[in-house]
């Protein structure tokens, strides 16, 4: 009998077949390889174990078994995982252990639970209602987005949840009450506000949006209040409105963005249902990455005059980076957001999305209307404001194009300008100390040749005398990598002959190292004869050992200024002297 469903689940499904369901498998040896989903490549390096089951991505660092992939590739967390393949291998569940419906799940139901709470408040509370009669929402688009009201009571919400078997530290860790200051318990967090659930990708509740209800002429109060940061509410995770929008985006090929949840209620409504809202912050890279799983096209309506125009500009600065295609929508003037054009007439709002500007013709407009491209003041305001932006495009054959538009426009080479955004990165300072560094972090150039390495000598260990002789540890970078080569080096010495099956048994901790280092093996030699294979061993071995050297002697030149400093000259003359032998042997691997 199989010890759990998650064993169960395993058992059934071949993680090949789902992880096809979404990329482009191709096999590469015993294992298939595709382009990685989670980060722009565009050779391949996201490999595929049939025999382990297990996945990694040696471009970004992320791996697992099936259901860390559909948590990532979904944006879900362990349990909804569970339940889309227990549904897809036909594993029932009911016998589960108890202990999985865990914390975040008491959260989501807490949070389902209150959204009804707000409904049934809003029927009953007749200002509320005409706040939304007066916006002209129908009855079913409420029903639709579960809009509702907070009375202004102080504990309404924290007693009923109460009733309904929820603790107050769980009311209070679903961001649904706030500690009192002084005494003890809890008060609701909304209170006199008409109320926006927020749902994730799946339809699942996982915060409010609260509107005052009254102006605040004394500004005691904010005009909305939002959940705040839960373990099922991430901000910058959740875009508002895209559950409902999403497959709508999918057919039209692009999504609307604009500024308020009132805003995507409205645009709904009136039939634009490709419409989702930022809630005034700007789009994170998580976010982006949702949208352009439905689309690459993306299309902005804000207020790029207002307070909140560097919000927007950074979040279109990723979705830049991430290789998005962006226009910015314009409003005529009399219109303060959608809402109002489309109250007004939706065919006002249907013809700004048909002219709608690409965002980098925006941006060079704006930036020309200030400035006398003729004049050297003028040029350098504007390569001063265009530049940076330029340098976000994530696509190189666009960001020359641009490149170009504005050395012709302010009659300055490429070149220079080029040469401009090179001396504006900030430098990376480099440590002489190697830092210990995790297997899934992103890794330099050495790391990467490091790991290709130990790959070849992981695949070819009947050659592993070849390593130890002429392989040192500290070639090697990070120390996880270091550490694994000591570890093999040691089961060699003791027995003469690397056996994998026995070191892993052995040392099970390094396993994951191993299967790893097994898939990257297939991912960049496969096909490869001896003779090329030796090749690439000789290659990166000298490779490492001078940049080992290399490091080495700054090091060294360091030591000896400060013993300079010290006075400490047979100290210098030491260092010296090990610096000379280091450069000989510099020329030597040369």
């Amino acid at each position: 009998m199989l010890n759990s469903p998650v064993e169960e689940i395993k058992q059934r499904l071949d993680i090949v077949d789902v992880l096809g369901e979404y990329l482009q498998l191709k096999r590469a040896g015993g294992n298939f390889r595709a382009v990685c989903p989670f980060h722009h490549e565009k050779t391949p390096s996201f490999m595929v174990s049939k025999e382990k089951q297990i996945w990694h991505c040696f471009g970004c660092g992320k791996g697992g078994d099936i259901f860390s992939f559909i948590q990532e590739i979904e944006g879900m967390e362990f349990p909804e995982a569970l339940r889309v393949l227990a549904k897809r291998a036909n594993v029932d569940l009911v016998r589960q252990d108890p202990a999985l419906v865990n914390k975040k799940t008491r959260m989501l139901d807490a949070l389902k639970y209150s959204a009804e709470w707000f409904m049934k408040q809003l029927t009953l509370n007749t200002e509320a209602k005409n706040y939304f009669a007066n916006r002209k929402v129908t009855e079913e688009t409420k029903e639709n987005f579960q809009l509702g009201y907070a009375p202004e009571t102080w504990d309404g919400l924290n007693k009923y949840l109460l009733g309904r078997g929820f603790t107050e530290d769980e009311i209070f860790q679903a961001g649904m009450s706030i500690k009192k200051e002084k005494g003890v318990g809890y008060y609701d967090r909304f209170r006199g506000r008409v109320i926006f659930p927020i749902k994730d990708i799946h339809g699942s509740i996982v915060g409010f949006t609260g509107r005052l209800l009254k102006e605040d002429p004394e500004k005691r109060m904010g005009k909305y209040v939002n959940t705040p940061q839960t373990m099922a509410y991430d901000k910058s995770q959740v875009i508002y409105g895209l559950n409902m929008a999403k497959q709508e985006i999918k057919r039209l090929g692009a999504a609307i963005m604009v500024e308020g949840n009132m805003d995507v209620v409205t645009c709904h409504q009136a039939g634009f249902r490709n419409v989702v809202a930022s809630s005034g912050t700007a789009l994170t890279e998580r976010q982006v990455q949702l949208l352009k799983r439905y689309s690459p096209n993306l299309i902005i309506s804000f207020d790029m005059d207002s307070a909140g125009k560097e919000a927007a500009k950074r979040g279109i600065e990723v979705a830049l980076q991430l290789e998005m295609n962006i226009k910015v929508l314009s409003l005529p003037k009399e219109f303060k957001d959608p809402d109002e054009a489309i109250k007004k007439d939706p065919q006002i709002f249907k013809e700004a999305i048909r002219n709608a500007q690409s965002i980098m013709d925006y941006y060079f407009q704006s930036a020309l209307s200030g400035a006398d491209p003729k004049q050297v003041a003028g040029k350098k305001k504007i390569a001063i404001e265009l530049l940076p932006i330029i340098a976000k495009i994530g696509d190189t054959i666009e960001r020359t194009h641009y490149l170009q538009k504005l050395g012709e426009i302010i009659n300055v080479p490429e070149e220079v300008l080029r040469d401009r955004i090179l001396k504006t990165k900030k430098p990376i300072k480099k440590e002489d100390k190697q830092e210990e560094v995790s297997i899934d972090a992103p890794k330099d150039r050495f790391a990467q040749l490091s790991e290709r390495l130990l790959a070849l000598a992981v695949k070819n260990t009947d050659d592993f005398k070849y390593f130890v002789d002429y392989l040192d540890p500290e070639y090697l970078s990070p120390l996880y990598l270091q550490n694994l080569y000591k570890k093999m080096i040691e089961f060699y010495n003791q027995y003469g002959k690397i056996n994998l099956n026995e070191f892993v048994a052995l040392n099970l901790d390094l396993k994951k190292h191993i299967d790893l280092l097994s898939l990257l093996f297939e991912k960049d030699f496969y096909g490869l004869s001896p003779s090329e294979l030796q090749a690439e061993v000789i290659s990166s071995l000298k490779t490492l050992e001078r940049n080992y050297v290399k490091r080495r002697i700054k090091q060294l030149e360091k030591e000896i200024k400060k013993a300079e400093q010290e006075k400490n000259t047979e100290a210098a003359d030491k260092l010296l002297n090990e610096i000379n032998l280091l450069t000989q042997k510099l020329t030597q691997i040369s």
